[in-house]
């Protein structure tokens, strides 16, 4: 099993991050330090003050149909109340196709609601038009930057 690869992005009192499962989750980085279990996502297995409260999660599988190349290894980023997020979709476990062309390599979420919604219909998916330049899967990690006043999303 492989554990999170992924790097989280903290701002305030939330953090997110992709997990292993290809899930993007939403935790309180005060966990129940605050008494409170933050968010739609009541179902907790510990509540103790020293563990982790998710806010919400989001699992791309499901919602969107990816099929991840051995893990999800994205960080994300935001700009403003987005969140943009890599899925890792990508080719099967012995490279021979890609088990979700359709599936998008990247999408938006807003992420100051607490909960996951799809902020836009922004979906790129290189492995429908371009198979054979999807080599394993999309794995980059995606930066915000500003220059000469524009705002620009890219992959490392």
């Amino acid at each position: 099993m492989v554990s999170i690869c992924a790097t989280p992005l903290v701002e305030g009192d939330r953090l997110w991050f992709v997990t292993s499962r290809g899930e993007v989750r939403c935790l309180d980085t005060e966990g129940f330090h605050d008494g409170d279990n933050d968010g739609p996502y009541q179902d907790e297995k510990f509540n103790t003050p020293d563990e982790a409260d998710v806010v919400w999660d989001f699992d791309m599988m499901k919602e969107l149909g990816i099929s991840q190349h051995n893990m999800c290894s994205c960080s994300v980023t935001d700009a403003g109340n987005l969140l943009f997020v890599n899925t890792s979709n990508g080719v099967d476990v012995e490279h021979n196709y890609i088990p979700a062309p359709e599936a998008p390599s990247f999408f938006v979420m807003d992420n100051s609601t607490n909960s996951a919604r799809l902020a836009g219909a922004f979906f790129c998916s290189p492995c429908k038009n371009h198979a054979n330049i999807c080599i394993s899967g999309n794995l980059a990690d995606s930066r915000h930057l500003t220059a000469g006043g524009r705002s620009r999303i890219g992959e490392l």
